[in-house]
């Protein structure tokens, strides 16, 4: 890369004095040495092919090139070739029926010294590869599969993560049911941070799979979880009175709607008031997904701040709805107003 350098040339005080300024193109050298590297499984076969090239003084360099084991065992004997700089070299090799772990291809560019051939320590290189004939395990979805209330998320995990001799492993994701495979260009690279599953009034399908560094190898099927929510939207009426009649001769017998989504059979609904005492209540069947019918007594409570006093008082009540039977327990709450 042409370099610029300025110099200042200044004249002694007994001569002509005079300032000059001149610049000087000079050639410096940049040096590099990159990799490229690709393993290609069928999956009987395994074939590496790596592109390499360096970038040095001299229009040729001898290279060292070897091809190692990372314990050291030799796979193929070091050799020295005499190449030209700035061109891209391959070095491709069959390796079907070698020993699954990491590989080290190693290039070290050499140049003349002193009469001398010595090596260039800032162009000694190793491109580190791995060689895995197994098809990898599936991948794992940390967020259970169950019903939630509000936005979750979830990580994704996988057992060849921890072994530092596996070979790479890659997970992808989608939250939509489709399938994740990275070939189909739909599913998204996992990258280690947590995963935002939005609540959705339908069920959220998070599928994954797992692929090893060249995605044509065989895949395990994806892994699936499927995650639903419940949100308690609105209640109607928002309020209702201790004396009013629902039906005659049943004062303070309300019926309430709860609009929303993710009710079910193990649906419970309870009405505390001000205090803490527990209203009674009921659901009417049939329970719905996106709605369920209740009737409360504001004659009848138990417990509360007064022990042994079922009063129910009015002010400021708390509708709570939880999907009891579920491992989660979602719980999600309303207002609810209690009045004369």
């Amino acid at each position: 890369m042409p370099g610029r350098i300025f110099f200042k040339l200044l004249a002694l005080p007994s001569l002509l004095v005079a300032l000059n300024t001149c610049t000087l193109d000079i050639d410096i050298p940049e040096y590099s040495l990159e990799f490229e590297g690709q393993l290609v499984y069928d999956p009987v076969t395994a074939d590496v092919q790596i592109t390499y090239t360096f970038v040095a003084e001299e229009a040729f360099h001898p290279c060292r090139i070897s091809l190692r084991e990372a314990d050291g065992t030799v796979v193929e004997a070091e050799y020295t070739e005499i190449l030209p700089a700035g061109v891209p070299h391959t070095f491709q090799r069959n390796l079907s029926g070698s020993d699954d772990g990491v590989y080290e291809f190693r290039v070290v560019v050499q140049a003349e010294q002193n009469g001398e051939i010595v090596d260039m320590p800032f162009l000694d290189k190793t491109f580190e590869f791995y060689l895995d004939g197994n098809v990898p395990a599936a991948p794992i979805v940390t967020l259970p599969e169950d019903t939630y209330v509000g936005d979750q998320v979830t990580l994704f995990e996988h057992e060849e993560w921890n072994v530092p001799a596996g070979s790479p492993v890659e997970v992808y994701y989608t939250l939509n049911g489709d399938d994740p495979d990275p070939r189909n260009s739909i599913g998204q690279r996992y990258d280690g941070s947590a995963v935002l599953v939005p609540a959705s009034s339908t069920p959220v399908v998070v599928k994954a799979v797992a692929c090893d560094m060249v995605v044509d190898h065989v895949q395990q099927p994806p892994v699936q979880s499927t995650i639903s929510f419940m949100d308690a939207q609105e209640v109607t009426p928002v309020s209702a009175s201790i004396t009013e009649e629902f039906v005659p001769g049943f004062p303070g017998v309300h019926t309430i709607v709860i609009s929303g989504y993710g009710f079910n059979a193990s649906t419970t609904v309870v009405l505390y008031d001000v205090d803490g005492t527990e209203v009674s209540s009921s659901i009417v069947p049939p329970i719905h997904a996106d709605q369920i019918m209740v009737t409360v007594n504001l004659n009848h409570g138990t417990g509360g701040t007064e022990p042994g006093v079922d009063t129910v008082d009015t002010g400021s009540g708390t509708l709570v709805i939880k999907n009891s039977g579920l491992s989660s327990s979602p719980t999600d709450c309303l207002d609810f107003q209690i009045v004369y």
